[in-house]
């Protein structure tokens, strides 16, 4: 049997020609590929820091579904929550809530620093390996199928609040 080889790119990029392995998968298979994957993008510029990171103001960005006490849940249905929740630096973490049904909960609620590593990054900043970290910590749902609104709209928010906030380092944790 000859072998296959699976070409994402088609799906992701919009391109005609399909591969045998996309074929496989049927227009059902193909059409949740296209939205899970995403479209391809051109790879980010890399920027390198003005000043050290021991002087760099630091803000943390999850995709773990947090959300502070009274702080509107994420909506966890199919067409998932391209928005985010702001976390502020000294909330008491144990008090956040996962809004996520996409991954196991079991190991971030045993130590949070697996997802969401605030109580880490202050020991840090009190080491002085970090300057100092934001007032304000971002926590997105991470299940988007459709990311037009998070492109357009809630990315370039939080880049607006992290610029205004004077971030100069994100951290971002995938859930």
């Amino acid at each position: 049997m000859p072998e296959r080889r699976f070409r994402s790119s088609c799906a992701c990029t919009g391109s005609p020609s399909v591969s045998d392995a996309e074929r496989d998968l049927g227009l059902v298979g193909r059409t949740w590929l296209a939205l899970a994957v995403g479209r391809q993008r051109e790879t980010p510029a890399l920027h390198r820091l003005k000043v050290p990171l021991s002087e760099a103001r630091l803000a943390l960005v999850s995709t773990g579904g947090f959300v502070a006490p009274g702080a509107e849940p994420f909506n966890t249905g199919k067409l998932g929550d391209p928005s985010f929740r702001e976390i502020p630096r000294d909330l008491q973490l144990d008090l956040l809530e996962i809004h996520h049904p996409h991954y196991d909960h079991t190991f971030v609620k045993h130590d949070i620093n697996v997802l969401f590593p605030l109580p880490l990054l202050k020991q840090l900043a009190k080491e002085g390996m970090i300057g100092a970290l934001a007032g304000t910590h971002y926590s997105f749902m991470g299940y988007v199928p459709v990311t037009r609104d998070l492109e357009r709209t809630y990315a370039p928010e939080l880049a607006r609040r992290l610029e205004h906030d004077e971030v100069q380092v994100a951290l971002f944790t995938p859930a």
